[in-house]
């Protein structure tokens, strides 16, 4: 498993810009990239793509995450997110992988537009 993954990174403030970021592929790195302590993955109605999102957001106050909620997610979600696609792990379970060109097209369908795209896994 590469050491980076390039994620597409959604501020939940709609002044700022979707972009493409590289994050190390550790829970600590995640969280970092988008300023939280914790962290959940959450899946998507789009197949294999998921988001990183801060999972004491509701409670800490975080803003609402307009541009995911009710797009990516039926509920609402509060902070800054990141996109990533999925693959099986070795242990059976999900894992996150660098965002492929599929979803970044599919996620720019949704409204959801970052600087460049990344080559299938």
């Amino acid at each position: 498993m590469p050491d980076l993954l390039r994620l597409m990174l959604v501020p939940a403030d709609p002044a700022l810009p979707v972009s493409m970021v590289d994050v190390d592929h550790d829970h600590r790195a995640l969280a970092a990239a988008i300023g939280a302590d914790w962290i959940e993955h959450v899946r998507t109605p789009i197949p294999r793509l998921a988001m990183i999102v801060d999972e004491e957001g509701h409670v800490t106050g975080r803003p609402l995450n307009k541009r995911v909620s009710g797009v990516l997610y039926p509920g609402a979600i509060c902070g800054d997110v990141l996109i990533a696609s999925e693959t099986h792990s070795r242990d059976g379970g999900i894992d996150v992988i660098s965002l492929v060109a599929l979803h970044v097209h599919q996620l720019d369908l949704v409204g959801l537009r970052a600087g460049e795209l990344v080559d299938d896994a």
